[in-house]
């Protein structure tokens, strides 16, 4: 354990919501690691954090937290809460401006992927992921998935008329009707899946399940291989466009591998960001003495 304590808040416990996913998966990786970590959230795995009490005046009560704090916040979350000298955005989706304006220029930026842009010139890489991989497999349905299907969670207008012409089932109550494993089942029924979010697992969980996998509001101006650069944990089994099929077709069957490889690197990605705040925070001790 370093001499250093984590603080990481997580704005729910939705776990049809990435980003809260993803934060929860880091609070279970630096518990398991065997450091002292602490959040806002019940913790959605299994691990040995400690939940954090707030004042009456809604303020967080940080004084029985010994060692020297390290405060994590995703990209939507304004200002310090944690009233934190050492801070980490990470940057889980594109950033605000209005939002950014409310952080110290000395808070340290990692990204999720690099697509995920934020004002920070100097950015470091951290991910996890909760893969999913026993859930989400390939039935071998083949000739028998039909048709198309969709999670809605971002409103596009033009989309709305798409999605209807296609004729696309709308799964976005999964969880109300049998949570993951329905989801599995729904998309080992059809054919494609379909869309507008260009940063969601859940095109890789459709793709895993045998979906030709299309992300359909791709920016004209950007090829798939540039989008497969920006965004590379989708660089398996999905097709940016409908003219991108061929490659989702081709590399569907790399997918579940590279998955698994992700999940190696998320370790590791972990060990670096412990071992560069504890030498930042030993470098803030050396100064002020």
């Amino acid at each position: 354990m370093s001499k250093i304590s984590f603080l990481i808040y997580i704005p729910g416990r939705k776990e049809n919501i990435g980003g809260h996913i993803v934060l929860h998966k880091l609070v279970k990786i630096l518990a398991d690691m065997g450091e002292e970590v602490w959040t806002n959230q019940i913790p959605m795995f299994e691990c040995n954090s400690n939940i954090l009490d707030q004042n009456d005046d809604e303020t967080w009560n940080t004084k029985d937290i010994k060692n020297r704090i390290v405060a994590i916040y995703p990209e939507q979350i304004e200002g310090n809460p944690f009233e934190a000298e050492n801070v980490t955005r990470w940057i889980l989706y594109h950033t605000k401006e209005n939002i950014e304006k409310t952080w110290s220029p000395s808070d340290v930026h990692f990204y999720f992927t690099k697509g995920f842009k934020s004002s920070s010139k100097t950015r470091y890489k951290l991910t996890t992921i909760d893969s999913k991989l026993d859930i989400f497999t390939n039935k071998g349905l083949g000739s028998k998935k039909k048709g198309y299907c969709h999670i809605n969670k971002k409103k596009y207008p033009v989309g709305e008329k798409t999605l209807s012409h296609l004729e696309s089932k709308d799964l976005s109550n999964f969880m109300e009707c049998g949570g993951f494993k329905y989801l599995a089942e729904e998309f080992n029924k059809h054919e494609y899946f379909v869309t507008y979010d260009d940063a969601t697992y859940y095109s890789m969980l459709a793709a895993l399940c045998g979906c030709r996998s299309i992300i359909i509001n791709t920016d004209p101006l950007i090829t798939p291989d540039e989008y497969r650069e920006i965004f590379p944990i989708a660089k398996y089994g999905i097709s940016y466009g409908w003219n991108d099929i061929k490659h989702a077709d081709l590399t569907r069957d790399l997918l579940r591998d590279f998955i698994k490889s992700i999940e190696k690197e998320s370790i590791k990605n972990v060990t670096s960001f412990i071992d560069f705040w504890i030498n930042k925070v030993d470098n803030i001790d050396i100064n002020k003495k």
